[in-house]
């Protein structure tokens, strides 16, 4: 009963602020500054139609993958098809390019959602040896882990993975855009002492702490 209410929650939270959107969010860039396929997106969405948009931004984002508003009306709408997974590339794409706009933060916040919700973690998947809090201060690095040979310290913050600032992001989140496939990499901006270091990781193998947290957990 207690997830079935949290889901409803969120599920909830969701819809008021997409209402918010349709009420006329303010974006980033100005109106005058939009592209006429932006232009063509933001109409069809404010009126609901968001199958045509759908159809009508997947083609102008094909021919233009740099329109950033155009990007973001394609992928609300994909989301509130409930297609999120292809929602997520031009969700991402929107919150990298514009981290601080209105555009860019509203984005941010659906990713989370769909991390938290939808990805798996698995035992071949790779890890980076890394224990942080829900504010994303990391708490310890394990020796001889990935992290601990990129350098990461304890105590310091995780900011942004792979260019994607994570302020707001749960703990489940954060660790979920981190985990990635075996063998690949993943780049960490962090705070330390208020200075902004960027470091890149080679993902490894779990390890037992992380077994215990993403593996064990589902057959309890």
């Amino acid at each position: 009963m207690r997830s079935n209410s949290r889901l409803f929650v969120r599920e909830f939270l969701v819809l008021l602020v997409a209402t918010s959107v349709l009420s006329g969010l303010p974006l980033a860039a100005p109106a005058e500054t939009l592209s006429q396929g932006a232009e063509v997106g933001k109409r069809l969405y404010n009126e609901g139609k968001l199958d045509e948009t759908i159809e009508k931004m997947t083609k102008h984002v094909a021919l233009h993958p740099d329109d950033m508003v155009a990007r973001y009306y394609l992928a609300l709408s994909l989301y509130r098809k409930n297609r999120r997974q292809e929602a997520y590339p031009h969700l991402k794409a929107v919150s990298v390019k514009q981290p601080q706009s209105a555009m860019g933060t509203y984005c941010s916040k659906l990713i989370g959602i769909i991390l938290t919700e939808s990805k798996t973690v698995n035992k071949e998947d790779g890890f980076v040896g890394l224990k942080f809090t829900n504010t994303g201060v990391v708490q310890r690095v394990f020796e001889g882990s990935p992290a601990a040979r990129a350098g990461v310290r304890q105590n310091d913050r995780i900011v942004a993975v792979d260019g994607l600032q994570v302020e707001g992001f749960s703990q489940d989140a954060i660790a979920k855009l981190i985990i990635g496939p075996l063998g690949s990499s993943v780049s960490l901006k962090l705070l330390r002492a208020d200075k902004p270091l960027e470091v890149n990781i080679i993902r490894g193998k779990i390890y037992k702490e992380a077994e215990r947290t993403w593996i064990n957990v589902k057959d309890r």
